[in-house]
């Protein structure tokens, strides 16, 4: 499929699906024409065969079909091109699977509008660094209060005087439905989750239509976030499909053989299987094809191959050949009652201190650690490929960032979502023999060239910080600058070491500094909405409100949810 067409991300992992097409493609650059052959597409780009005569950094056309768009020349191997598209991700449900679209912007962790139109029907998908947290629709039977009506939750008297209420005073009708007593304030929040869940899994069934996303901020007005993972709302989607042909078009050699993924990022996710599917899925050995699968299952063969189908999207178990199997090259899976046991996650870390404090403790050591040590191996006792994946799979079941999703705890999800990325990080690494080989050279090299004075630096820094972030809980921010200022002076490498400096530095009234230190914890993780967030906190205590309102509105672009940043962003209006 040759190199990934997308800038690279953290744990280089392939965002967009494709989807191979062998048709004829036009590429123009400048007043050049060149007849290519097209080999796969995805909405992020396109792989060409052609002759090396194009060079990284092109800009060109791409004519297709009724397809015209521009694009970049993203790398060049051999015979093939591949080719970035310039512009919004768009394209047709036809050429495209919606749940495709979704995972990878969940991949490349994209905030913006999905706009889903089929015919007469429209949808927003609001989506927030990647994760689908709100719905709207135009159909309506998807709104609310027809929702309610049609679940039995409020009667049709009841339905009727909200719909009077809402033409009179254009609010919204929970609201509405709340004052007048027919349904309770607290159980307001989860009946709008359900209701968006609705319309998320419906927009499934669209299987004709366009789609476009729209990146950048979300609306600023008050939404109910939801709180389900991607893969939850796309196997129940898929559940709720009722063409046959179109699962029997998608599943279309039925003697392959179904899998667990090999990919433990893809195994370990939050999704909720059905008595019959744990069933269904426990006839997935690596062994017996879909045909042997169909035959066995006792329930009907549509509803069993749904269930594979809505697996195989959600990307949870794969499928080989039969040839693949037998020649023993396929990559060994894990059993599916192990997937089915991980996937059922519970509450059990709430009550669960140890986990919670291993969270903190492994969280504030990231960016001491090297790829070795973050997957808690030895550099020197040399780990084998197995001992390196048996790690890493341990490490994803613990902290797959779906086990968050129901959380609700925005402190603790920022602090599994960074150590996710850095466990994959160095699994990208280490997995693959060149680039483990080229970063043992480097971390060698660097060992050797490390003084002893500058490792025994590091070594205090870490005591100082520590201490300085002791003092700072305790209030005492004298002290904790003092402290945190010799962490920094030892070691500059750390952004939090220079963020909490800036805290501390602020507390104290030393606010050119404090401003100094921040901006550099935000030169250093540019992508930290915690950081920049504080930054605009500090510009607010110094009366700059154009400049505090531009901080915050830079951190709610990265995290659009972020609760602090939103209320600093007030805070500028009043």
């Amino acid at each position: 499929m040759g190199p990934e067409l997308l800038s690279p991300i953290k744990d280089e992992r392939r965002r967009f699906r494709r989807y191979p097409k062998e048709t004829a493609v036009k590429i123009i650059r400048d007043n050049e024409i060149f007849d290519l052959q097209l080999l796969d597409y995805s909405p992020a780009g396109i792989k060409v065969k052609s002759r090396p005569v194009f060079y990284p950094g092109e800009s060109v056309e791409i004519i297709m079909d009724h397809y015209h768009q521009r694009g970049r020349i993203v790398w060049v191997s051999g015979n093939y091109t591949g080719i970035a598209i310039n512009g919004p991700i768009e394209g047709e449900l036809q050429s495209y699977r919606l749940w495709d679209v979704l995972i990878g912007l969940r991949r490349s962790k994209k905030t913006g509008v999905l706009e889903i139109v089929s015919d007469n029907i429209r949808k927003h998908l609001y989506i927030n660094s990647g994760e689908v947290i709100f719905a709207s629709s135009n159909i309506e039977d998807e709104r609310f209060g027809e929702f309610l009506l049609k679940k039995g939750l409020i009667t049709l008297d009841a339905y009727n005087h909200s719909v009077e209420l809402m033409k009179k005073t254009g609010r919204r009708q929970g609201a509405l439905l709340v004052e007048a007593g027919y349904i309770k304030p607290e159980d307001l929040p989860s009946l709008v989750r359900e209701q968006i869940e609705e319309i998320i899994k419906n927009s499934f069934k669209l299987l004709r239509g366009t789609f476009i996303f729209k990146e950048g901020p979300l609306p600023r007005e008050e939404i109910i976030t939801l709180r389900m993972s991607l893969a939850n709302l796309i196997y129940r989607g898929i559940k709720g499909i009722e063409s046959f042909q179109f699962i029997r078009s998608e599943i279309s050699d039925l003697n392959s053989i179904p899998q667990a993924s090999t990919d433990p990022y893809e195994l370990f996710q939050d999704i909720c299987l059905e008595d019959m599917d744990k069933e269904i899925l426990l006839l997935v050995d690596g062994k017996r094809t879909i045909m042997e699968i169909l035959k066995e299952s006792r329930f009907n063969h549509f509803e069993t191959l749904k269930t594979i189908y809505a697996l195989l999207a959600t990307r949870i178990i794969e499928l080989k050949k039969k040839e693949e199997v037998a020649s023993g090259k396929v990559e060994e899976a894990v059993s599916m009652s192990e997937v089915i046991k991980n996937n059922e996650f519970d509450d059990w870390w709430r009550s669960n201190s140890e986990f919670l404090k291993e969270v903190d403790e492994l969280y504030n050591r990231i960016d001491l650690l090297n790829h070795y040590e973050i997957l808690g191996l030895s550099v020197s006792y040399r780990p084998t490929d197995l001992e390196i994946k048996k790690a890493y799979y341990s490490l994803v079941k613990k902290f797959h960032p779906d086990r968050y999703y129901k959380i609700g705890h925005e402190e603790l999800r920022n602090k599994l979502s960074r150590i996710f990325s850095r466990i994959n990080q160095a699994y990208t690494v280490l997995s693959d023999p060149l680039k483990r080989q080229e970063y043992d050279a480097q971390l060698f090299q660097s060992s050797t060239t490390v003084t002893s004075q500058q490792r025994d630096n590091q070594t205090v820094a870490i005591q100082k910080f520590e201490t300085g972030i002791t003092f700072y809980r305790q209030g005492s921010f004298e002290e904790a600058a003092t402290a945190l200022g010799q962490a920094v002076y030892l070691d500059g490498s750390k952004p939090k070491y220079h963020f909490y400096y800036g805290l501390a530095l602020r507390e104290i009234g030393r606010y050119k500094e404090a401003e100094k230190s921040l901006l550099r914890a935000i030169e250093l993780w540019p992508d930290n909405p915690e950081y920049i967030t504080e930054l605009g906190y500090l510009y607010l205590r110094l009366g700059m409100k154009l400049r505090a309102k531009k901080t915050f509105e830079r951190a709610l672009h990265i995290s659009p949810e972020y609760k602090k940043a939103k209320e600093g962003l007030r805070k500028t209006e009043e």
